[in-house]
C-alpha cells in the first residue's frame, strides 16, 4: 500500500486544531457560514483548501454557496388539510424571520410518496428537515432520514433509533380525554373513526380511546373501530353507518381529526340525525371551521403555533450545533368543548 493510501484522513478535529478554533465553530461554519465572522471563515477555508479535507456532498454545497444552508424542508401529509396548511404557513413565517427559506413536500399519508419526497430532499441540500412521517417501520424511517446527513425534527413520532429531535403531543392522553368527556355526558355506545394505522398519532389516540372505555367498564362492540383516510369526504361516507346505529339509541363518535368529524356531522344532519342528541362527535386539531356556530365541534386542540415554534427552535439549534439532535418536547392536549358533544338529549355550550 502506498504512503498516499496510508495517509490519515483529515477530520473536523484536525481542521479545528490547525485553524486555531473549536470543533463546534467548524461545525457551525459548515451548517451556517454566515454565523461565523469573516476572519474565522477565511482561516478555516484556508486550512480546508490546504489539507484537501473531503466534505460530504451537503457540506461541500454549503461551503460553495452559503445560501443553501438557509433552506429547511417540511415533509407533511397534506396541506389541503387546514391544520397542515396553517402549520406550513407558521413554519415559513418563523423561518423567514430567521433568514431561512422553506421547501414543502406532501406525502398524502402514502409511504412510497414519502420515500420519493425524502429522495428529493436529499438532492436539495437543505440545512434541516421537519417531518411528519408515515413510514410503517421505525427502523426504515430512521435509516432514510438518517441518510439525509442533516438535523431532523419529527412531529408526533419519537424514533428509537438514530439521533432525531421530536415535538409531540401526548396523543394517548388526547384520545383518553376526548372519550372520557363523552362517557361523562352519558354515552355508552362508541365508534372510533381512525385514520391510517401507520400513523403513530392515530394509533396512540386509539389506545387512549380504548383505555377510557375500559376504565369506564364500557365494552367496545365489534366493527366500531373503522379505518380509512382522514378527510371531509371520508366522514360523510361513514354517516350512513353511524346513522343506522343511532336509530336504536344515541351514539358517540371520536374521529381521528376535525375534517373527518365535520364531514360526518354535516352528513348526519342532512340525513335527519340530531347532533349531539342522536350522534355526539369529538374531533382532534381544532381547525378554524370547528369554531363556526353552524359546526360547533368539540375537539382536542393541537396548539399549532406552539408546535411550530418549538419545532423551528430545536431544529435551528441543531443546525447551528448548539444542541444535540436528540431533543424531545411533549405538549399536553386541551379539550375545547362545544355543542357537538352535549349530553344525551341536551347540548352543552
Amino acid at each position: 500500500m502506498s504512503d498516499t493510501n496510508r495517509k490519515k484522513r483529515v477530520t473536523l478535529d484536525d481542521i479545528a486544531r490547525m485553524a486555531g478554533v473549536s470543533k463546534s465553530t467548524v461545525s457551525r461554519l459548515i451548517a451556517d457560514p454566515e454565523s461565523v465572522k469573516e476572519s474565522t471563515r477565511e482561516a478555516v477555508f484556508r486550512v480546508i483548501a490546504e489539507t484537501g479535507y473531503s466534505t460530504t456532498g451537503l457540506e461541500a454545497a454549503r461551503l460553495r454557496n452559503p445560501q443553501l444552508s438557509r433552506a429547511v424542508a417540511l415533509i407533511a401529509p397534506d396541506i389541503r388539510n387546514p391544520f397542515w396548511g396553517s402549520f406550513a404557513y407558521l413554519i415559513q413565517e418563523q423561518l423567514f424571520q430567521r433568514g431561512y427559506n422553506l421547501y414543502v413536500f406532501c406525502t398524502g399519508f402514502d409511504p412510497e410518496t414519502e420515500r420519493r419526497c425524502i429522495r428529493q430532499v436529499s438532492g436539495s441540500h437543505v440545512a434541516g428537515v421537519i417531518a411528519n412521517s408515515n413510514l410503517y417501520e421505525d427502523e426504515e424511517a430512521a435509516r432514510l432520514y438518517g441518510d439525509l446527513n442533516c438535523p431532523v425534527t419529527f412531529l408526533n413520532r419519537v424514533l428509537p433509533l438514530g439521533r432525531f429531535s421530536a415535538v409531540i403531543q401526548d396523543n394517548f392522553q388526547a384520545g383518553y380525554i376526548a372519550t372520557k368527556h363523552l362517557v361523562e355526558h352519558g354515552y355508552r355506545r362508541f365508534v372510533f373513526l381512525a385514520g391510517p394505522m401507520n400513523s403513530p398519532s392515530v394509533r396512540q389516540r386509539l389506545e387512549g380511546f380504548r383505555a377510557a372505555l375500559e376504565n369506564s367498564y364500557i365494552p367496545l362492540e365489534p366493527n366500531m373501530v373503522r379505518n380509512g383516510e382522514m378527510s371531509f369526504e371520508r366522514g360523510a361516507e361513514e354517516a350512513a353507518f353511524v346513522c343506522r346505529l343511532a336509530r336504536s339509541g344515541p351514539v358517540a363518535v371520536v374521529a381521528a381529526n376535525d375534517e373527518t368529524a365535520i364531514g360526518l356531522m354535516d352528513a348526519c344532519r342532512f340525513s335527519g340525525a340530531r347532533v349531539p342528541e342522536d350522534v355526539a362527535v369529538v374531533g382532534f386539531d381544532n381547525i378554524s371551521p370547528s369554531a363556526l356556530q353552524s359546526v360547533g365541534l368539540t375537539t382536542v386542540e393541537q396548539p399549532i403555533r406552539e408546535i411550530s415554534e418549538a419545532a423551528v427552535e430545536i431544529l435551528l439549534q441543531a443546525i447551528k450545533g448548539e444542541i444535540g439532535q436528540k431533543e424531545k418536547i411533549v405538549l399536553q392536549p386541551k379539550l375545547i368543548v362545544r355543542r357537538s358533544s352535549g349530553g344525551v338529549g341536551r347540548a352543552e355550550e
